[in-house]
């Protein structure tokens, strides 16, 4: 909840509120992490969406990074392009749409729940919509 809330408020752009909540969000993230409650990639995600609505990008970047690192695809079939979808949101939210666009291209040449058509309505996507990479990945992958 408090991750959702530091995101919804950087996209508003309060950014002392942002931090607030991802700072919570990452102290209990990191409580979790030390209790062992979940899943590590669900937690890594969490954390780098926290750090990049913190405008934390750099921490957000490597967090991504990490988390690719550690091939979710191939380690978990059913829920590890949605892994990936999250990483590329980050790169959206960090306004890196070189590796959006890049990530993107992985997550949905793999079967997955995210889908073109999800992407084409999806608000998060509004800063790269008119780019013609990104308009071309729609395209491509519109069946």
């Amino acid at each position: 909840l408090f991750r959702a809330k530091a995101e919804l408020h950087s996209v508003l752009g309060n950014e002392v509120e942002a931090r607030a909540y991802a700072d919570s969000a990452i102290a209990l993230i990191e409580n979790a992490r030390q209790v062992g409650d979940l899943n590590e990639r669900f937690l890594l995600s969490s954390e780098m969406l926290a750090h990049a609505a913190a405008r934390r990008f750099e921490s957000a970047r490597e967090v991504g990074e990490h988390l690719l690192s550690l091939d979710p695809i191939a380690a978990d079939a059913l829920y590890g392009s949605g892994v990936v979808g999250t990483i590329a949101d980050m790169y959206v939210l960090v306004d890196d749409v070189d590796a959006a666009i890049e990530t993107l291209e992985k997550v949905l040449s793999v079967p997955s729940c995210i889908s073109a058509k999800l992407l084409d309505v999806d608000p998060l996507f509004n800063p790269i919509r008119d780019d013609p990479r990104f308009q071309a990945l729609l395209e491509k992958y519109e069946n």
